[in-house]
Parts: C-alpha cells; structure tokens; sequence
C-alpha cells in the first residue's frame, strides 16, 4: 500500500505555532507536537515532506529579529523539520522546476539540488537549536534568501503583468483590462474553460523548462506538442489556478502587488506538488 504524501504550507506551519489563546508556543511544545502528529500519521500510512518554497519563504524571515514574523518562523521552521524529517535529514518533494524538468527532458537544473541541500542543513541547525544567537551564525545566508525571496516574488508580479498587456493586447497596463467591457470579458471568462486555453498555459510551462534545460532554441513542433499534452494531463491542478487568478483578473481585478497577494507564487509552487 502505497503512502500518502503530506505537504504543508507555511500558514500550516505557522499557525500550529500558536496556542488557541492566540499566544506563540515555546520550542518544546511544538516539537513534541509534531512527533505527536507524526505518530498519528504514521499510523495511518502517511508521511509529511517539505516542498523547498514553503522552507524557503519561512527562512526568508529569519534574515532579521526585528522581522515581524520572526518568531512564528523561527518556531515554524523546528515544527517542518520535526515533521518532515526522518533519521535527522528532510523529506523533500521536488519543486515545479525539478518537477518539470525531469519530467519533460530528464535534466535537473543547474544548483537546484545543492540549494534544497543548503537550506535543509540550515533547517537541521535551527531545530538543533533556536537560539537568537545561533540563528544569527546564518545571517548571510538568510539575508541572501529574503532577497532572493522579494526577487522571486517582483519577477512573479513581473511576468504576470507582461502576460497581462499580450493576452489583452493593452497599449497601458491595467490589473482590471476587462472592468468596462462586460462583452469581452463574458467571451473571455468563456474562453477560460477551454482545453485550448489550458494548452497554452501548459505551452509556457513547457517553454519556461526548456529555458531551464538548455532547451529553447531547438525543440521540435512534434516534441512540444507532446509535451504540452504531458504537462497537461500530469499537472492540471497548478493549469487550473493560473486560470483561476486569470478569471478573477477579468471578473473583479487582481492587483498583485497588493499586500500578500504576491504570495500566489508560492501558492502555484506547492500544487505542483499535486500531480497524476
């Protein structure tokens, strides 16, 4: 009988850090927590991995103490590790690039493991000891992963925007491109439930991998219509969420550069993780 993977994300993680109260959690508490947990898991034949973006965004606020999610982060990263871990090391689950690389041209990008690597010694440490002053043994490192972290998510905002003026041929930007045309955003939110539609998603997943590979500049027609067809099928729940903020950006608006909105990065990150 086969497993069945358990993948949280960082509200997960965080939010098991508190007490019904609203209070935090000492260190302890939390650890005997998620052996707790872990027992009751294994018991039903499940087992918890860490998917590297949710370690990634919890580490990124350990950069500073005067971070406001400091301490929820700090507890939450010894809560991951107690609860992916086993004999002292990380169950990870590959990320959507590892994911679509192996999976489209059986090539793992250039560092990806070495970092998932860097950022499971650090977890380790943390969990060993949590101390402030400990913490701050990593301050380099953290710093360069909270900046890394707000790069990721402006080039995410980024992307999105260019998507944006092509897909709707806009000359201005807009983040609400169909608000006074009720006709072409109803034609629009229908052309959202095609298979054609889900095709040209499944195409940029495709192109950005080959990018990734070392790939786009000679994939032939035949291959990317397989492969379109690949992602397709075997990634439908990450297609299906890029839709769904392409159908409130036509309904309503979806200005990402508001407050937590931008987060919706990591969001398509871990349903990778949900796959055929």
């Amino acid at each position: 009988m086969n497993s069945l993977a358990i993948i949280g994300d960082t509200n997960f993680y965080r939010t098991l850090c508190y007490y019904a109260s609203g209070n935090l959690k000492p260190v302890d508490k939390i650890i005997q927590y998620f052996k707790n947990l872990k027992k009751k898991e294994q018991k039903s034949n499940r087992k918890a991995f860490c998917n590297p973006f949710v370690l990634y965004e919890l580490l990124s606020h350990l950069s500073s103490d005067s971070d406001k999610a400091y301490e929820v982060c700090k507890r939450s990263v010894v809560g991951l590790f107690e609860h992916c871990q086993e004999n002292g090391h990380l169950r990870f689950i590959a990320d959507s690039e590892l994911q679509l690389t192996k999976q489209l041209f059986d090539i793992e990008p250039d560092g990806n493991l070495d970092t998932t690597e860097k950022f499971s010694l650090i977890a380790k440490e943390i969990h060993r000891n949590s101390s402030d002053t400990n913490i701050t043994n990593f301050k380099e490192i953290l710093t360069e992963i909270s900046s890394k972290r707000n790069e990721s998510k402006l080039l995410f905002v980024n992307d999105f925007k260019k998507f944006i003026m092509e897909e709707f041929e806009l000359t201005t930007f807009s983040w609400s491109p169909l608000k006074s045309d009720k006709s072409k955003r109803k034609e629009y939110l229908r052309l959202l439930e095609t298979d054609q539609f889900k095709k040209v998603i499944a195409k940029s997943f495709v192109l950005k991998s080959a990018i990734l590979a070392g790939r786009e500049n000679n994939l032939l027609e035949d291959e990317t219509n397989r492969m379109i067809d690949l992602v397709q099928n075997v990634f439908e729940t990450p297609i299906e969420l890029f839709i769904e903020l392409l159908r409130r950006l036509a309904i309503s608006g979806l200005d990402l550069t508001k407050k937590k909105r931008e987060n919706y990065l990591f969001d398509i990150q871990i349903v990778f993780s949900i796959s055929k």
